[in-house]
């Protein structure tokens, strides 16, 4: 479990991952935000296949209003600690001027991220409970950055501000920007065969939901090394029950990580 620490004083309060609704290629950056209890939002990218400049315009959503910012990462670079394939850029710092938290932003490319043929995506800012939440899933990339910009310096520039862009629909809905969460979660038997082989160890799974929140696809996201492992922990990922992420009240595509623990 990580919560990443402030920046000098600055606690984060929220992650914001780019998993529901992607309809990105897998080569394309990732973007992770951070909610600092100060009002300031770090924005950064990682996973790019090459260096290169990257630039892109948010629009971040409170429940009454969109706010719209263009944000420069510059060059992405590699830093230590991270996959050879994997880059990333210094954290910018986005100041809030609404008087509500944004809740969910869309991420549309403007340089770099267009040449490699990448969509615009919706994201979901997460609640502070969903950070300490027992499933939550941290890939080691994403674990980098928040060390990051809980060590470093995020900008050397001022904070960006967004500017008003309009007022939204009202949003009736009780949790108008939710990600995918889990319903009933079905829980793998340590398959015999495994047992008796003496293995042992973690598996995640990376399932696919539609907007029903039903599971369309599952696969290995880190293996345990043994086959037989795997496999029960696809077949009970398969059977898990899911609620549908949503992005202003609707419902949307997205993925969801669950870790199984075959150590005993």
């Amino acid at each position: 479990m990580r919560l990443c620490c402030g920046l000098f004083a600055f606690v984060c309060a929220a992650l914001l991952l780019a998993t529901p609704a992607r309809a990105a290629k897998n080569e394309c950056p990732r973007t992770l935000l951070l909610e600092s209890t100060n009002g300031a939002y770090y924005v950064g990218l990682f996973g790019a296949p090459a260096q290169m400049t990257a630039a892109f315009d948010l629009t971040l959503y409170t429940k009454a209003a969109a706010y719209t910012v263009s944000v420069v990462a510059g060059a992405l670079s590699k830093p230590a600690g991270v996959p050879q394939a994997a880059f990333r850029g210094a954290p910018v710092v986005i100041k809030n001027p609404a008087a509500d938290p944004f809740l969910g932003a869309t991420v549309q490319p403007t340089i770099a991220r267009s040449a490699l043929h990448c969509d615009s995506e919706n994201i979901i800012i997460p609640s502070i409970e969903s950070l300490t939440a027992s499933d939550r899933h941290v890939e080691a990339h994403v674990a980098a950055l928040e060390d990051q910009v809980a060590t470093e310096m995020p900008s050397s520039g001022p904070p960006l501000v967004p500017v008003a862009a309009a007022t939204i629909k009202p949003l009736t809905c009780d949790t108008p920007f939710a990600d995918a969460s889990v319903d009933h979660v079905d829980t793998p038997a340590f398959p015999d065969a495994a047992r008796q082989a003496g293995a042992f160890g973690t598996v995640s799974v990376r399932v696919f939901l539609n907007q029903a929140g039903a599971v369309t696809s599952a696969t290995i996201e880190q293996t345990s090394g043994s086959p037989v492992l795997d496999d029960a922990a696809l077949a009970s990922a398969r059977k898990t029950t899911f609620h549908p992420a949503r992005f202003l009240c609707e419902a949307q595509r997205s993925s969801h990580v669950l870790d199984y623990d075959f150590s005993k």
